[in-house]
């Protein structure tokens, strides 16, 4: 059995965890605020009690509504992060196909254009009627002779990420450039690979 293959870039994972992080930051400091913020509503209500306070009374105003400054930057913050985290968890949800993709073009060559690229979910019905969602890979391009073709079938195949590889189109055109042979292929990826 091949091991599942970890699709997801580290640069991502790393993401997510500095995400978690600034969360647990801005969920410390506006339960700091949130308990700050009483105090200087008592002690501003009693501010026009003494007129001895003045000053400190002032002071202490103007510290609160720094800090409610700061705690609104903070919500602004956290819902901002909120927002990001949602997107990350729709993001990864779908599986990362770069590292398919760098793959496949280390085994292009340079006999070999890759003209286009496709990855198309197909439902399969089961026996018992259940549907199983497989994944093709679709490949277009352009090759010098039809051995390139069947080569790169073969080299796709080697990766082992693919059930099977097959050719499903091979013509031969002229082109200024000399005659190529048009290909499309079609590889279904394995359901651990993803």
């Amino acid at each position: 059995m091949i091991p599942a293959i970890n699709l997801l870039p580290a640069r991502r994972v790393e993401a997510r965890r500095s995400r978690r992080l600034m969360w647990r930051w801005a969920m410390a400091l506006s339960a700091v605020c949130g308990a700050i913020l009483p105090v200087v509503g008592v002690m501003r209500m009693n501010a026009g009690v003494d007129p001895a306070l003045g000053e400190e009374a002032r002071e202490s105003l103007r510290a609160q509504d720094e800090a409610q400054r700061r705690l609104d930057a903070l919500q602004a913050e956290r819902e901002a992060l909120d927002h990001r985290a949602e997107v990350s968890a729709i993001i990864a949800a779908r599986p990362d196909w770069t590292r398919l993709i760098r793959a496949i073009g280390g085994l292009l060559g340079e006999d070999i254009v890759l003209q286009q690229l496709s990855i198309e979910p197909t439902t399969l019905e089961g026996d018992a009627g259940e549907e199983t969602t497989r994944t093709t890979l679709m490949l277009a391009g352009l090759a010098r002779d039809a051995v390139g073709a069947q080569a790169l079938v073969v080299r796709l195949e080697g990766l082992g990420v693919f059930e099977s590889v097959g050719l499903l189109e091979s013509t031969r055109r002229s082109t200024p450039a000399g005659d190529l042979v048009v290909f499309r292929l079609a590889g279904k990826i394995r359901g651990d690979a993803r």
